[in-house]
């Protein structure tokens, strides 16, 4: 142990711990502080008296039990029943669930409609989210809509399936109407091969997503596209014949209600196998599918006999024009006056702009999109007549037998300087058969 330092006459020194206590002890008068000296350093102090012993305690009896308050009493009741098991079987109990679930609403910001709906399904089928592996909380196709089939429909192929052997997760099986990692490679076609018209639809492989297999962000002229031309298409051969024979007639549906001549007839008739398709629909997809929107296509027929073709009744327009008003609304206080003074001078502009010579770019000769060419260097063949020159030096490219052959029957087909060959060669094959009956 570290030895003492004192300060006597303004000296520092170091003494022997045995001897300041011998003075410590000497100048003070027994009040108790030997015992706490024995106790602490266990100095050697021969008048100190031994300590007695204490007596144990007694032993103190237990309280007696006292009846809990009605509050408690219910409290402890609840946190009994909560702590078990969430379902036969399970580790779990229904408390862990809870708290689970309320991590996962933490976590993923969910709204309160959204959290009482996975205690529901945690109540139905002890199932949690976080034990459905490869789980999309943005797709139709969740627990909820599985928990749904199994109560609402007789499709047991689509129910929730309990752990097997050593398995700790519930797993969703695998529908029919959904594509597998591999079938998703039928949206390479669509990002990468097909093109379309010039302002026939706007660029859809920008919304074309590999990894996922969906196709999302288009406007929604894109859409229409998607469901009146392409979607039967690149289906067909991924997903059972029995599932796409339903989503044939849904695409037949849309184009012949936006095609721009309409018949009546054939609207009546759609008008009385819509509720059959739709019927087919719900024996396809789970019940969360079938929002008011998509009931709303029953009324759509009558909506065609009455108004006419829909191109009179699109909302594209309007809605372009409400893009455009948005724009120039400048002070939000006063919507209404910015609006009309907006428009009045665009009104302004428009009718001086008439006046402008021809040469001069404006909104009535606008400058064109594609670069100028020379009259002269045009084809004379009406098929091959398109505006705009050169962008480049050409390339030279060796076609095949087959593009060859599709080239040629393109000619033939759509061509009219080629019409009166075709006549002379029908002609003269027809006299021959003649001559040989």
């Amino acid at each position: 142990m570290h030895g003492y330092v004192t300060e006597i006459d303004f000296d520092e020194r170091e003494r022997d711990k045995g001897e300041v206590m011998r003075q410590w002890l000497n100048g003070n008068e027994y009040d108790g502080i030997r015992d706490f000296l024995d106790d602490l350093v266990h100095a050697d102090v021969p008048d100190s008296p031994p300590p007695e012993p204490e007596a144990p305690p007694e032993p103190e009896e237990p309280p007696e039990p006292e009846e809990p308050e009605p509050t408690a009493k219910a409290f402890y009741g609840m946190i009994a029943a909560a702590k078990k098991p969430l379902y036969e079987g399970a580790a779990i109990s229904q408390l862990d669930a809870i708290s689970q679930c309320l991590a996962d609403k933490s976590r993923y910001n969910t709204t309160r409609a959204g959290f009482e709906a996975s205690l529901k399904t945690t109540e139905c089928r002890g199932v949690r989210l976080s034990h459905i592996p490869e789980h999309s909380r943005k797709s139709n196709d969740n627990v909820k809509a599985r928990v749904d089939v199994e109560i609402l429909c007789d499709r047991e192929k689509l129910h929730m399936k309990h752990p097997i052997g050593r398995q700790n997760n519930w797993f969703k099986p695998h529908a029919n109407f959904f594509l597998d990692s591999i079938q998703k490679e039928a949206f390479r076609w669509l990002k990468y091969v097909v093109m379309f018209p010039d302002g026939y639809c706007s660029n859809m492989s920008k919304g074309v997503n590999l990894s996922t297999g969906k196709v999302t962000r288009l406007k929604s002229h894109d859409y229409h596209i998607w469901i009146q031309r392409l979607m039967p298409v690149i289906l067909r051969g991924y997903i059972p014949e029995k599932v796409w024979r339903v989503f044939v007639p849904l695409s037949h549906f849309f184009r012949t209600l936006c095609a721009k001549q309409i018949c009546p007839k054939d609207i009546a008739k759609l008008q009385h196998t819509v509720s059959e398709l739709l019927c087919n629909l719900e024996m396809i997809f789970p019940p969360g599918l079938f929002t008011p929107m998509a009931h709303l296509i029953v009324h759509l027929a009558n909506e065609a006999l009455l108004g006419g073709p829909v191109q009179f009744c699109w909302q594209f327009c309007i809605e372009r024009e409400f893009k455009y008003i948005r724009k120039i609304t400048g002070n939000k206080a006063k919507i209404e006056a910015c609006i009309a003074e907006e428009i009045c001078l665009r009104e302004m502009a428009d009718a001086a702009t008439t006046y402008y010579p021809d040469d001069a770019p404006t909104q009535h000769n606008p400058v064109t999109r594609y670069n100028v060419d020379v009259p002269e260097n045009d084809p004379k063949l009406q098929l091959f007549q398109f505006p705009g020159g050169k962008t480049g030096k050409g390339t030279k490219y060796k076609s095949e037998n087959e593009e060859k052959d599709c080239i040629m029957l393109y000619v033939l087909m759509n061509m009219k300087e080629v019409v009166p060959f075709v006549t002379e060669q029908y002609e003269q094959r027809q006299g021959r058969l003649g001559e040989l009956a």
